[in-house]
């Protein structure tokens, strides 16, 4: 049984090797289509985490396995694909000092996302310190020649968000569609106590039914897990 399992693992690794760069380059063309800025960036994650043996979902279950927090609900990784980003971000109307604040970054590309294509500060949290290295190697990397991109406001933290000041966002992103409904309601109950009016909330899946919210607007587009819904809410003054 324990050879068979291996042998499963092994062409499932084999499968997801061979099927990660047809699917980022699909993706790949289409940002760039629309944001050709974003070329170093995009081709750095695909050096790290596309043509390589093992990818992000692979990254994140081998740290959380050294770690013993494979079996954590609060630590599953389901990533964002690059294609959405263009779904989630066509109605934020974003102000310059706009302060994106990520719950759960993984590999920060939707950070990069924000603060290379609108100029604003991003944030990312992340517990798994991997992609926390990983974020801040592809920042040095393209800060310098031939690249000498800029990554003024933009910060990767290697911690548990809850531990964040939430005072400090002004737009909130929660891919929390796997998230214990604990953890939600601690995300819920420190957003409430720390944030201004008018700050939002960005959550995927689960909808929020709180007076104290206002749904802007909602966007249905493709993740990793399948079709999902995004929904845009404010706090109430």
């Amino acid at each position: 049984m324990l050879n068979l399992h291996r042998l499963i693992g092994f062409v499932y690794r084999k499968v997801d090797q061979l099927s990660r760069p047809f699917i980022f380059n699909r993706q790949k063309k289409q940002i760039l289509a629309k944001y050709p800025q974003l070329r170093p960036v995009m081709e750095a994650f695909e050096r790290r985490y596309i043509r390589v043996q093992y990818g992000a979902h692979d990254i994140s279950l081998m740290e959380r396995i050294h770690r013993k927090i494979a079996q954590d609900e609060r630590y599953i990784y389901g990533a964002t694909p690059w294609v959405a980003l263009l779904r989630l971000t066509e109605k934020l109307e974003l102000r310059p000092d706009e302060v994106f604040v990520e719950l759960g970054c993984g590999t920060g590309h939707f950070c990069f996302f924000m603060q290379q294509v609108f100029g604003i500060q991003a944030i990312g949290l992340e517990a798994l310190n991997t992609f926390i290295l990983n974020a801040k190697e592809i920042m040095t990397e393209l800060s310098e020649p031939p690249y000498n991109l800029h990554f003024e406001g933009l910060q990767f933290h290697n911690l548990d968000f809850l531990h964040f000041n939430f005072s400090r966002g002004t737009l909130f992103y929660a891919a929390w569609t796997c998230f214990p409904v604990t953890l939600r309601e601690a995300i819920l109950d420190k957003f409430f106590k720390e944030c201004k009016p008018g700050t939002r909330l960005l959550v995927l899946t689960h909808t929020l039914e709180d007076p104290r919210l206002e749904l802007l607007s909602e966007v249905e587009t493709f993740f990793s897990w399948g079709k999902d819904v995004a929904r845009l809410y404010q706090k109430r003054e």
